[in-house]
């Protein structure tokens, strides 16, 4: 048998409330499945809530993507009000905004909050979070759930001619070059005490070259002739050829995923970057202790740090760094093209805001447990999630197929360099040599 309960009921005339529930008797289960699951979500809405006969409710939308959209036409919450316009049969009067939630001061309210006050307003919503500072004010029952972080602008990917040194790590080039002169003398040493070997590895510096030529998978033009040195060569080249099947296989991953620079994905970092950072003012009293009072005082609240596209640019062109909630940086295109931080500032549910004592709070607060334990609100987050997360992947995937990485002049940056180098310390030597045999 399945049950239904309220979990409030009035115990007089009053606004008080006392938990006691009542169970009834609402429908059965065979073989594991609801006899008509879907006639029964709606019995259960329409047993919970009262007609209104078409009044008039003023709700104040504060644009919060993905959960009030630009127009205050679409979004999650809308939706949410949507249905609640169906059961209660009340006349919607959508006031949207881009003003800020506001703050309490000195017994004060600001901003959308002054409007509820003002009787502007009979709800507020858009991605509100709950708040100690509004027990003057009226508070659903929360409701989804969401997290603000920080986001920062992207790191610029990694010269491409650099990919040549980050493959290995310094320690791992410095065994490297360590290794090269190790094999070099003892090439020399064995070619010099071997009475039998050519005069040609007795000399330290083409010993070294030899030695750098196997190790690069070229042939030496002075091969050893005896068992000790070959045993050397043998050895080096295996050594050469593993070292440059790993180098270059590793080299073509780092050209086609290339590596970013220095990203900032930290508060230390923020505050070392000196770009200005901030968010709503709303977001002020996650920081208001002693470990975070550098963060307060430079903490920026103006026009340009409220979460909008135009904001979102500034952190894309490096200007500033935002405080935002995920899902509003996740229904925009620069989803993409900005960094957030994996760790999360804060997370919350989400609350209806309204005025002390709202007559219609207990059915508000019905429809939206009976939308949750229905799984309604959860369909219509998931089906944003869907629609953003997967198809924009898929976006994603097909461009990427069709752009094929090409390598241009700024890939081979190293190489040409290195023969720059190569051409530069030859005429050097040459011009040093000729001094000498001409003045010396």
């Amino acid at each position: 048998m399945i049950f239904s309960f309220r979990a409030k009921t009035p115990q007089s005339q009053t606004f008080s409330f006392a938990e006691e529930i009542i169970a009834t008797r609402v429908e059965s289960c065979r073989d594991g499945k609801i006899d008509s699951l879907k006639t029964l979500q709606v019995q259960r809405l329409d047993a919970l809530t009262m007609q209104l006969q078409n009044c008039n409710l003023k709700i104040c939308c504060q644009v919060s993507p993905p959960f009030v959209e630009e127009d205050c036409m679409d979004g999650i919450e809308m939706s949410m009000i949507s249905i609640m316009r169906e059961r209660m049969q009340f006349l919607p009067e959508i006031i949207c905004t881009n003003m800020t939630r506001g703050e309490v001061e000195n017994g004060e309210p600001s901003d959308l909050l002054a409007e509820l006050k003002a009787r502007r307003c009979d709800l507020l919503i858009g991605s509100f979070f709950p708040d100690n500072d509004l027990e003057d004010f009226g508070e659903s029952v929360t409701y989804l759930a969401d997290s603000y972080t920080w986001f920062a602008p992207l790191a610029d990917y990694t010269a491409p001619w650099k990919s040549l040194l980050i493959i290995f790590y310094t320690s791992t080039w410095a065994l490297l070059i360590f290794s090269l002169i190790w094999t070099g003398m003892m090439w020399f040493v064995l070619g010099k005490y071997s009475f039998r070997e050519n005069h040609h590895h007795r000399l330290f510096i083409l010993c070294l070259l030899n030695a750098w030529q196997v190790l690069l998978g070229i042939s030496a033009n002075n091969r050893p002739r005896f068992t000790p040195l070959r045993i050397i060569f043998l050895s080096l080249a295996l050594y050469g050829l593993n070292i440059a099947t790993i180098y270059t296989s590793k080299l073509i991953i780092v050209f086609t995923h290339p590596s970013f620079d220095d990203q900032i994905d930290s508060m230390e970092k923020i505050l070392k970057s000196g770009l200005p950072f901030g968010g709503r003012t709303e977001y002020l009293d996650w920081f208001r202790n002693d470990e975070d009072q550098v963060i307060l005082d430079r903490f920026n609240t103006s026009v340009n740090f409220q979460p909008n596209v135009a904001s979102l640019k500034r952190v894309e062109d490096r200007k500033q760094i935002l405080l935002a909630n995920r899902m509003f940086v996740l229904s925009n295109n620069y989803n993409s093209r900005i960094y957030g931080f994996p760790e999360n500032v804060f997370s919350n549910p989400m609350e209806i805001i309204t005025t002390k004592g709202f007559p219609l709070m207990l059915d508000f607060n019905n429809i939206i447990n009976t939308l949750k334990d229905c799984g309604i609100l959860n369909k219509l987050c998931n089906d944003f999630m869907y629609k953003i997360t997967i198809l924009l992947h898929i976006r994603n995937h097909q461009s990427n197929i069709e752009s094929d990485t090409v390598l241009t002049v700024n890939h081979l940056q190293g190489a040409f360099i290195i023969l720059m180098y190569g051409y530069l310390i030859s005429i050097l030597m040459f011009t040093f040599e000729i001094i000498r045999q001409r003045w010396f």
